[in-house]
């Protein structure tokens, strides 16, 4: 089964900063989004830079345990676009991608435009499609959210509680 989404959110900030948080903290998405326990980015050891991410979801989410690792196909400053393709999918999975790009609407607000696309297996695709609109929207207001404000969102601080409650029995 093919998935296809194209979203979008205005964002009250600059589109050079958006885009600055957006590659400069591509590894720490964990850090904003309420769907992911933890993240890393991972580093080329020649050249210094990142080449992708590794995304820990918490224990009970849609995509149950697995870790999703993700390499960046495209990083283009000058158009302030980026795709990631993920190279580790959850069970269910055959190929998923997104990319993301930043279009500047004054000097100081953009939009994010993502269009994420995936392969799946027919029963998790069905599932997926269900629920994905609200885990994109929720993604998309958190990171509004933390651009915005500097703060985490309060989905993402009950997140966290939730999952260090749970640590802790």
């Amino acid at each position: 089964m093919k998935f296809q989404m194209q979203k979008s959110i205005d964002i009250n900030a600059p589109a050079d900063k958006v885009w600055a948080t957006v590659t400069g903290e591509f590894g720490d998405v964990a850090k904003w989004s309420s769907g992911l326990a933890a993240s890393h980015v991972v580093v080329d050891a020649q050249s210094g830079e990142a080449t992708g991410r590794v995304c820990e979801p918490y224990p009970g989410s849609l995509f149950g345990t697995d870790t999703v690792e993700e390499i960046l196909t495209e990083l283009d400053h000058s158009v302030r676009c980026l795709t990631y393709r993920a190279t580790k999918l959850p069970k269910g999975f055959r190929n998923a991608q997104n990319r993301w790009c930043i279009v500047e609407t004054s000097h100081n607000s953009c939009r994010l435009e993502i269009s994420p696309t995936a392969e799946m297996n027919l029963l998790f695709g069905l599932l997926f499609k269900a629920a994905v609109g609200k885990i994109v929207n929720e993604a998309l207001e958190e990171l509004k959210y933390y651009l915005e404000t500097g703060q985490l969102h309060p989905r993402k601080l009950m997140a966290d509680a939730k999952a260090a409650k749970r640590a802790l029995h």
